[in-house]
C-alpha cells in the first residue's frame, strides 16, 4: 500500500496523489485482465450448461442421476462465475474511481483547471451578492477547487456553505476542528471522496424526489387484509403448480387461481399505483450513498461536530442498513425491465404487488429519516471537501474568526487561493476598522483586482470553516458584498453606469440593514463607477463610500483615480496602498515588469501608453 502523507514527512501532497494514482491504475489493469479471464470461463460454463440441456433433451442419459449431476454442476459453476465476475467489475470500478480521484487532486493542486470537470450548480447565482465576482462556481472557481463531494447531497451543501450567510463564529470553529481531524485521516477522507465519484451526476431535484417518495403515504401496508389476500393467492398458485407438476391433477386448475389473482390485482391497482418503484435514483447512486453512510456512521471521531453527525446516522434502524434494504427491494423491482421474466413473475406470483408492499413497509420504518440522513451526509461531505483542501495545501492556515470588536480583517501572507503555488504572490492586508476603507491604486495589470478577489475568496473559505491561503488570518464575521464584474444589459435597457449604480445601491442597503447581532458588511469594489466621466465618477464614488462608512461597513476599493481620496472625510478614512511596475524601454517595444508587492501610499507609476505601444497602437506605430 502507498504510504500516506501523514505517515511520511518527505512526500508532498502532489507526489503522494501521483503515486496513489499510478498504484490504482496498475491494480485496476490487473483486475481488468483477471476479469477478461473470468469472462471466458463464464462463457465456457454457460456453453457446458447449454450442452447439458441439449444432452437431456436430444438423448437418453445412461443414468438420470448423472444428467442431474451435470446439470447442477454446470449451472452452479455458471452462477458462481457470474458472481465472481460481478465482484471483479465492482472492484475494478472502485480502483478506477480511486485513480480518477488522485489524478484530479494532482490537477487541482497544479491549478490545471481545464483538466478538471466543472461542477454543475443548480443554484441561480446571477444576482448573488458576490458569487460571480469572486468566481465561487464555474471554471477556475472555489467550488472546482473543493469539488470532491458527490453531486448530491455533498455539492449542494458545500455551495450553501460558500454562498450562504456567515454562521456564528462558534460554529465556524467547530467546523475547523472537524476539518482538521479529517485532514489527518487519509484513508477515511479519500474513501469518502472515491465513493462520491461513484454517485455520478445526480441532480439535487432527483434526490429531493427520492426524499419526497420516502415521506409519502404507504398505501398498501395499512391494508392488512389486502396484503394477506395477496400472500394467500400467491401460495395457492405455487402449491397448485407443484401439484400439477407431480401429475396428481389431470387439468391445469392453477390457471383458475391465476385468473383470480389477476382480478385481485386489478381491484387493488389504485392503492398500489405509487408503490412499485423508486423515482429516478440509480442503483449506482444508491449503493454509493449507502457505502458513504456506512463508512461515516461506523467511524469514531474526536471532533464534537463529526461525532454528532455520525450519531445522527444511527437514528431509526440506521442509515446504511435502511438504504441497503431499499436497495435490495429496488433490485426486485428491476425485474420489470426484463419484460418476459416480469410477465411470468407478475402473473404467477403477483410480483409487483409484493414489491410494492415491501417498499411501503420500508417507507413506514425508514422513509421519514431519509431526508435527515442525506442532509447529514451532505454536511460530512462538505467537511471532507474542506479537509481535502487543508491536506493538499499544508502551508495554508486556519483562520481565527471572531465576533468581538474591533471589526477588522487582518491577514499576513495573503494570496489568491485559485492561483498555483509557484505563481501566487502574498501580501499583508488589513481591512477595517469601521470608519476606514482600504484604497488600492496601481497601474493596469499590477494586481489590484487579484488582491480584491484574494480578500474575498479567502473570506468565503474562512467562514465556510476551511483553511485560507495565508500564513496568519484573523477576521470578524462579515457579510460579503462586491461590485466587480458589472455588465450592461441590452435586453433590459440598462447602461453600464446604471447597472453599477444598482449594484452599489444593493450594497449600501445591505450595510444599512444590519440587524442586532448581525455581522457588518465587507464590500469589495473594483474600479467603482467606471461607466461615466471621471469628474462625476469621482464625486459619485465619494458619496457611495461615504454612505458605507456611515453604515459601519468595512471594505476595499481599487481605482486608477489618485485623487479619489483627496477630499475631506474620505481622505481621513482612506488607508492608501498601491502596486507598482517598471517599464524597460531599451528595445523598440516596451517591456513591463510587475512584482505584485503591496506598498504603502498612492501609486506612483502608470503604464497605459506603454501597453498601447505593446499591442501596436502607440503613436510610433502609425502608418
Amino acid at each position: 500500500m502507498t504510504n500516506l502523507p501523514n505517515d511520511t514527512a518527505l512526500a508532498t501532497p502532489i507526489d503522494w496523489h501521483r503515486e496513489c494514482a499510478q498504484d490504482s491504475a496498475r491494480a485496476a489493469a490487473r483486475l481488468s485482465a483477471a476479469g477478461r479471464r473470468i469472462g471466458r470461463y463464464r462463457l465456457i460454463a454457460f456453453a457446458l450448461f447449454a450442452l447439458t440441456i441439449v444432452w437431456g433433451i436430444a438423448t437418453t442419459p445412461p443414468a438420470i442421476w448423472l444428467w442431474w449431476l451435470a446439470f447442477f454442476v454446470t449451472l452452479g459453476a455458471f452462477v458462481m462465475l457470474v458472481g465472481v465476475h460481478r465482484r471483479n467489475r465492482a472492484a475494478f470500478s472502485a480502483l478506477d474511481h480511486r485513480r480518477v480521484y488522485h489524478e484530479r487532486a494532482v490537477r487541482r493542486i497544479a491549478r490545471d483547471w481545464t483538466s478538471i470537470p466543472v461542477p454543475r450548480v443548480t443554484t441561480d447565482i446571477a444576482e448573488h451578492p458576490y458569487a460571480a465576482d469572486l468566481a465561487i462556481a464555474g471554471s477556475a472557481s472555489v467550488l472546482q477547487l473543493l469539488d470532491v463531494a458527490s453531486s448530491a447531497p455533498g455539492r449542494p451543501t458545500l455551495v450553501d456553505w460558500l454562498l450562504g450567510p456567515p454562521p456564528p463564529a462558534a460554529e465556524i470553529t467547530a467546523r475547523q476542528r472537524a476539518v482538521q481531524e479529517l485532514a489527518a485521516r487519509d484513508e477515511l477522507r479519500v474513501e469518502l471522496g472515491v465513493l462520491a465519484i461513484g454517485v455520478g451526476e445526480l441532480s439535487p431535484r432527483t434526490l429531493e424526489r427520492f426524499c419526497e417518495w420516502g415521506e409519502s403515504e404507504a398505501t398498501l401496508t395499512g391494508h392488512s387484509g389486502l396484503v394477506w389476500s395477496a400472500r394467500v393467492l400467491t401460495a395457492m398458485i405455487v402449491a397448485a403448480c407443484l401439484v400439477q407438476a407431480t401429475g396428481l391433477l389431470a387439468h391445469p386448475y392453477w390457471l383458475g387461481i391465476v385468473a383470480l389473482a389477476r382480478a385481485f390485482r386489478a381491484l387493488v391497482r389504485r392503492q398500489a399505483r405509487n408503490s412499485g418503484t423508486i423515482p429516478g435514483i440509480s442503483f449506482a447512486a444508491l449503493g454509493a450513498h449507502r457505502a458513504m453512510l456506512a463508512l461515516a456512521a461506523n467511524s469514531a471521531f474526536e471532533a464534537q461536530l463529526l461525532a454528532s453527525l455520525a450519531a445522527r446516522l444511527q437514528e431509526g434502524s440506521g442509515a446504511a442498513t435502511a438504504l441497503a434494504r431499499v436497495e435490495r427491494i429496488a433490485a426486485w423491482a428491476e425485474v420489470r425491465y426484463s419484460p418476459m421474466l416480469h410477465f411470468a413473475l407478475d402473473w404467477l406470483l403477483l410480483w409487483d404487488f409484493h414489491v410494492g408492499v415491501a417498499f411501503d413497509a420500508w417507507k413506514r420504518s425508514a422513509g421519514r429519516h431519509v431526508r435527515g440522513w442525506l442532509g447529514t451526509l451532505g454536511e460530512i461531505e462538505a467537511l471532507v471537501a474542506l479537509s481535502t483542501l487543508a491536506h493538499d495545501q499544508p502551508q495554508w492556515t486556519f483562520p481565527d474568526i471572531h465576533e468581538d470588536d474591533p471589526v477588522t480583517l487582518e491577514a499576513v501572507g495573503l494570496a489568491h487561493p485559485l492561483i498555483a503555488d509557484a505563481q501566487r504572490i502574498a501580501n499583508d492586508v488589513t481591512v477595517g476598522p469601521p470608519g476606514t476603507f482600504l484604497l488600492i491604486t496601481g497601474s493596469n495589470m499590477s494586481g489590484k483586482s487579484t488582491l480584491l478577489r484574494a480578500i474575498g475568496d479567502n473570506c468565503v473559505l474562512a467562514q465556510a470553516g476551511g483553511p485560507v491561503c495565508a500564513t496568519r488570518y484573523r477576521a470578524h464575521t462579515v457579510r460579503i458584498q462586491t461590485s466587480m464584474r458589472v455588465e450592461d444589459s441590452l435586453a433590459d435597457g440598462v447602461s453600464l453606469f446604471m447597472a453599477e449604480l444598482r449594484r452599489l445601491k444593493r450594497v449600501v442597503d445591505a450595510a444599512r440593514a444590519r440587524g442586532p447581532g448581525e455581522p457588518p458588511v465587507l464590500y469589495l469594489f473594483d474600479e467603482v463607477l467606471h461607466g461615466t466621466n471621471s469628474s462625476e465618477r469621482r464625486v459619485a464614488a465619494r458619496i457611495v463610500i461615504g454612505h458605507l462608512l456611515a453604515a459601519g461597513a468595512i471594505g476595499a476599493v481599487t481605482s486608477h483615480d489618485l485623487s479619489l481620496a483627496a477630499d475631506g472625510e474620505i481622505e481621513k478614512a482612506a488607508r492608501c496602498v498601491s502596486f507598482a511596475d517598471s517599464i524597460d524601454r531599451s528595445s523598440d517595444t516596451p517591456v513591463l515588469h510587475f512584482d505584485y508587492q503591496l506598498r504603502q501610499g498612492l501609486a506612483t507609476s502608470t503604464n497605459a501608453l506603454a501597453l498601447l505601444d505593446i499591442v501596436g497602437l502607440g503613436s510610433g506605430s502609425q502608418p
